[in-house]
């Protein structure tokens, strides 16, 4: 399934992301800005959406094998 592979990599480069603002905030040894704040909670809710879509097709991508 092409859609699950891209959605994947969508994913990964969203998590990738909030890392990143993490691993700023601690190197700086301070908490996120608020418009990190905003941005890290935006992408956390497109992961989680994300992530309840890939399950989906994985779901159906191993219903489909059986069949």
């Amino acid at each position: 399934m092409n859609r699950l592979k891209h959605l994947k990599e969508q994913r990964a480069a969203k998590e990738a992301r909030m890392k990143a603002i993490m691993d700023l905030c601690e190197n700086e040894n301070r908490n996120r800005k608020p418009e990190e704040k905003t941005e890290w909670d935006t992408l956390k809710g497109e992961v989680d959406g994300m992530r309840d879509e890939i399950t989906a097709l994985e779901a159906q991508e191993q219903i489909d094998q059986r069949s």
